[in-house]
């Protein structure tokens, strides 16, 4: 609407999402947090081991089966190689990187190794969603931030992800803003 069009003394309206941008400027000029880093180390040496051990489980009981009903040895052997390697590769696609949290008077910093560092400043964090077994022991965090058009998860931690998980939950929950809305859910009822 043109500002001619309005009645005598009005003034026009500023966008919900501006507005919202000025007041987590100011409540972030006054925000402080303790800075704290958290590190994940990725794949842990426990699990590469564990899953060396299955896979190589897995390919001497191919090489068995396939001997077992008539097939040559080194037909078997050349199929429980595929397998193997082809889970391998799997593997490797799938495996979670190291990477780094940390909470500063600026926001969320997530690092991964070797990858851009993503930040969610504490205003634009729109929810935080924590998901726990029926017996009380939370399992997951979920960060929600705001862009320009909509709310989107900006940040998925799973117990297993993070060594210090319930330190890291504690301390975020001390560092984000007072209005921030923190959501508990139940799963696998």
């Amino acid at each position: 609407m043109p500002a001619e069009a309005l009645p005598e003394g009005a003034e026009p309206q500023q966008e919900q999402v501006d507005e919202h941008r000025a007041t987590a400027s100011t409540a972030r000029a006054a925000h402080h947090v303790e800075a704290s880093t958290f590190a994940s180390p990725g794949l842990t040496a426990r699990k590469r081991y564990g899953t060396a051990i299955m896979l190589f489980v897995l390919g001497v009981f191919v090489i068995g089966v396939v001997f077992y009903d008539g097939g040559s040895v080194i037909v078997s052997a050349i199929l429980g190689a595929l397998l193997i390697a082809g889970f391998v590769w799997y593997l490797r696609l799938i495996a979670p990187a190291p990477f780094t949290l940390s909470l500063t008077d600026e926001g969320l910093t997530r690092q991964e190794q070797g990858k851009e560092a993503q930040m969610i400043p504490w205003g634009d964090m729109a929810r935080v969603k924590e998901e726990q077994f029926p017996n009380g022991k939370i399992i997951g965090v979920m960060v929600y931030a705001r862009s320009k058009s909509s709310v989107y998860r900006a940040l998925v931690l799973w117990r297993d992800d993070l060594p210090q998980f319930d330190a890291f939950r504690q301390a975020l929950k001390a560092s984000t803003l007072p209005e921030t809305p923190w959501q508990l859910e139940t799963v696998h009822e």
